[in-house]
């Protein structure tokens, strides 16, 4: 399975780090973090409000409130060097799920390349 077909859910570790939340910031966390594992492979969000707030799915004065929260630099999301907002879990879990499928592949690989050769060779 591709690696971004499955993003791992921590549901205890994700209530309780916005315990006290809106809703809607919730949702937009889960939205966003969503987006940044499915269609950025964890690579990183671009540094635009605009864009951020279309992928949150809030409106402006949801995002208002929920942007700071969110966009934190410090336990939600943090803007690497090159400007671009990182998630620390989620990124560690890509790389994981990514070398996973990596091993997978190489594997299923080498058990062709080793069918393919003894076929041939009882050709």
């Amino acid at each position: 399975m591709k690696p971004d077909a499955f993003m791992p859910f921590y549901g205890n570790d994700f209530f309780q780090a916005l315990k006290g939340r809106k809703a809607f910031v919730k949702l937009a966390y889960l939205e966003l973090i969503w987006f940044y594992w499915s269609h950025e492979n964890c690579q990183g969000l671009e540094d635009d409000a605009d864009f951020l707030r279309g992928v949150s799915g809030l409106s402006e004065d949801e995002w208002e409130i929920a942007r700071p929260i969110l966009f934190d630099n410090n336990k939600f999301f943090v803007q690497d060097a090159e400007g671009r907002w990182q998630q620390g879990r989620a990124q560690s879990e890509w790389e994981k799920a990514k070398a996973s499928y990596d091993r997978a592949v190489k594997g299923g690989k080498n058990r062709w390349k080793h069918h393919i050769k003894n076929n041939l060779a009882h050709s």
